[in-house]
């Protein structure tokens, strides 16, 4: 009876052994490569990639980055197009165009431009940066070149007046946005994926890792909640951006924003390896 209990328990003690050894040891990633649409669209993503990481290291001020970002997007118009001068109002047919803001350049930058990915028909709503500062007489001591161009109540109040104007009622918006206590960058993406549902997802992308949730952003929940009242909103840290590395956050957001734009999904942002990129 003796060695039955104690053969009985070098079992167990054996198979608890094997599943902790499983559960800690490394699991395999797959190739990133792997997971995207398809040779060809990765391809293309990553020679836009590298154009946007050129300037790797500077400093540059937000609207430089996103002329980049437009710049690289005009040379692709075989997987992009854009359709900010060819949408019309839903009830008179007039031509609607995205509001301009004066940011202190030669020129008015607009809001956002709009796009269609050909492969998948899907719309998406570029914007120009924009900060997190939701104080209007604060917002107006900040020099845009320190805070983003405009604040992020402008631009989902433009959002929604042209969103409405044109009955769009599938669509995904990226919006790269500062976030001015932090000084640092992330991605807005909204969602909305149901012809009849007001429902969107929302994701606040984090190239900084876990350690970044420290970080409260409930005035930033606060203002989409009023503007989307029928949403879900999450965080993702991603943690593609050194702990130390404090000059490349505007860069990654530019580079997630091609990412999806090239129609790959949010939830393998985190698989993709940048170094092979930049």
């Amino acid at each position: 009876m003796k060695k039955n209990i104690s053969l009985i328990i070098i079992c167990l003690t054996y198979l608890i052994s094997f599943q902790l050894l499983h559960a800690i040891s490394p699991k395999k990633v797959d190739n990133p490569s792997k997971i995207r649409p398809s040779p060809i669209e990765n391809e293309k993503w990553e020679a836009a990639v590298k154009k946007i990481f050129e300037d790797k290291g500077a400093c540059l001020r937000p609207s430089t980055l996103y002329f980049k970002l437009k710049k690289v997007l005009e040379t692709d118009k075989s997987q992009l197009i854009n359709l900010t001068n060819m949408l019309s109002h839903k009830d008179t047919g007039n031509p609607v165009l995205p509001p301009k803001h004066s940011i202190g350049l030669e020129e008015d930058i607009e809001s956002f431009q709009v796009f269609m990915n050909q492969a998948t028909g899907h719309k998406y709503l570029v914007f120009a940066p924009v900060n997190d500062i939701t104080s209007t007489d604060h917002a107006s001591k900040i020099k845009s070149t320190l805070a983003g161009n405009y604040p992020i109540n402008t631009a989902l109040k433009d959002f929604q007046k042209f969103v409405n104007e044109i009955d769009l009622r599938k669509y995904t918006a990226l919006i790269p946005m500062t976030l001015f206590r932090r000084k640092h960058w992330i991605l807005l993406q909204i969602t909305k994926s149901s012809v009849s549902s007001k429902h969107v997802k929302i994701t606040l992308i984090d190239s900084k890792g876990r350690q970044a949730s420290a970080f409260s952003t409930t005035h930033i929940q606060t203002v989409l909640e009023k503007y989307f009242p029928e949403s879900d909103i999450r965080h993702l840290y991603l943690g593609h951006q050194g702990l130390f590395n404090d000059k490349d956050c505007g860069f990654y957001a530019i580079a997630y924003t091609l990412y999806l734009l090239y129609g790959f999904p949010t939830k393998d942002l985190k698989m993709v390896d940048f170094s092979e990129l930049i």
